[in-house]
């Protein structure tokens, strides 16, 4: 009698192979048997032999001569499950254990039937009772259950139970690997890694090893060696999209585009409906400055996924840079519609509507990101760019009100300090303004725009030495004044011979 180690491994076979059942027995009429065990004989070596209907109706035929003959339940239970008949399969392990409450090997098959049908926590328990009568692959049971445990996110026994297993079998590939898979899932990378060490020594060939050391090689921004797991794992299995498209990942973190590009492109030649090689190609012609090519990449990337808000929201910048802000506007309200809480599609619309002066519908996009659950640092710039817009409509008071709330939450940010300053100048407050511009420099000693705006308060002071060394500092940082200040500064204030 076969193993019950080689039933395991012939129904997960079948199971995920699509097993071709063959041509269906004549029935039970034509089996003929002179006792229940010569019909189990006879059904096991059709199983074997993967005539899985034959071997039913052997097995059927030892049941009606012997109906408390548990092997022949638990035999046709087998067959049932290869042919992916998991209902029948569960309903026969379990008459085998009502005749046979110590059958191990019967609760054990139905732990794999009820996993099938995802049913995992029946499968768990089942597995646990195999486990409780020390069957002789108890093994198999530990494995199993440490699947089931995995699938239902309890990582931590699921790793107990793969423990267990390699202690029984120290050279256990699978369980090893499983093992790292829930050690990452736990976040410890580290024991994760060293897992798949293993299981790359015990198996050179295993393409999910090099795949998983690499995405953690990635995580923590190795890189090289991200790309050299990557590329094991495509030497092991060169259709592995996944590797493939990480891998170009990898190489656009390097800065080596080009070969970015190529591993994308690949993956879009392996399976143009892998929409993700698409989505990450475009981003890197977007890096490269070649928008045309990443346009049509996000664009097919909607075409395969209407409704990827990421997609809209890149493609939408592309236009907004290009100063076509109805289709940004319109890519935006994509990006929010499928996802709300996008706040950079919903500040990136705020902004293409200032530029395209609806300042009002602006202004509602930045209340709206300033609502979110953000980082105050996030939130500055918002605040600020919802200041600039009530000043464009006139509303000096409601721009400095906002600028100084800008400050408030983040009082090392240059920004506010300088956008306020402007809001004082315009309003001829120059002393405030001269105050605002300092403060942006000492916080920020580069900023040539507030050495610029700082000349024109001082301009405003009357006191036109400082105000030409500002503007000459700012000159120096590579900011060009602008011609009309240029040139009431020079009538203002005749530079010194």
């Amino acid at each position: 009698m076969k193993t019950k180690a080689i039933l395991i491994v012939l129904i997960c076979i079948a199971a995920c192979a699509g097993y071709q059942q063959p041509a269906r027995a004549s029935g039970d009429a034509a089996v003929t048997c002179r006792s229940a065990k010569e019909c189990v004989d006879r059904g096991i070596r059709k199983f074997n032999e993967r005539q899985y209907d034959s071997a039913i109706a052997y097995y059927t035929r030892a049941i009606a001569l012997d109906p408390e003959y548990a092997a022949a339940y638990d035999r046709r239970a087998n067959a049932h499950a290869l042919k992916q008949d998991y209902r029948s399969a569960i309903a026969d392990y379990t008459e085998a254990i009502r005749i046979d409450p110590g059958f191990a090997e019967a609760y054990h098959g139905r732990g794999l039937a009820y996993a099938k049908t995802g049913d995992s926590d029946l499968a768990i328990a089942d597995y646990t009772a195999a486990i409780d009568r020390k069957w002789r692959d108890v093994v198999q049971s530990y494995y199993y259950r440490g699947n089931a445990y995995y699938n239902v996110g309890k990582n931590d026994l699921a790793v107990r139970d793969y423990d267990e297993v390699l202690r029984i079998d120290p050279k256990a590939a699978n369980a090893c690997f499983n093992r790292g898979l829930a050690y990452k899932r736990m976040g410890d990378d580290a024991r994760a890694a060293a897992d798949f060490d293993r299981v790359i020594a015990l198996d050179p060939k295993h393409a999910e090893a090099y795949y998983w050391r690499g995405a953690i090689f990635q995580k923590r921004k190795d890189y090289d060696r991200a790309v050299a797991d990557f590329s094991q794992a495509l030497a092991v299995n060169p259709q592995h999209a996944k590797a493939r498209l990480v891998r170009g990942n990898a190489y656009a973190e390097k800065g080596d585009y080009n070969t970015a590009i190529a591993d994308y492109t690949q993956v879009i030649l392996m399976n143009p409906a892998f929409a993700d090689a698409s989505l990450n190609r475009g981003r890197v012609y977007m890096e490269t400055g070649d928008d045309a090519r990443a346009v049509a990449d996000f664009t097919r990337m909607i075409t395969l996924d209407p409704k990827h808000a990421e997609a809209h929201y890149l493609r939408g910048r592309i236009y907004q840079k290009r100063k076509d802000y109805d289709r940004a506007i319109a890519d935006f309200s994509q990006t929010i519609a499928f996802n709300p809480q996008h706040a950079k599609a919903r500040l990136a619309r705020g902004n293409a509507y200032a530029e395209k002066g609806d300042y009002n519908n602006a202004i509602a996009d930045y209340t709206e990101v300033i609502r979110m659950n953000l980082p105050d640092k996030y939130k500055v710039g918002v605040i600020v760019n919802r200041g600039l817009a009530y000043e464009k409509m006139g509303d000096d008071a409601g721009a400095i009100a906002e600028f100084t709330s800008a400050i408030a939450l983040d009082p090392e940010n240059a920004a506010p300090y300088y956008a306020r300053g402007r809001s004082y100048l315009k309003i001829w407050d120059f002393d405030r303004a001269f105050t605002d511009f300092n403060k942006a420099i000492a916080v920020n000693p580069q900023y040539r725009e507030a050495y610029m705006a700082r000349g024109a308060s001082l301009l405003g002071k009357g006191k036109c030495a400082e105000a030409w060394r500002d503007v000459r500092h700012a000159e120096g940082l590579g900011e060009i004044p602008n011609p009309n200040f240029y040139k009431f500064l020079n009538e203002k204030c005749p530079p010194q011979q």
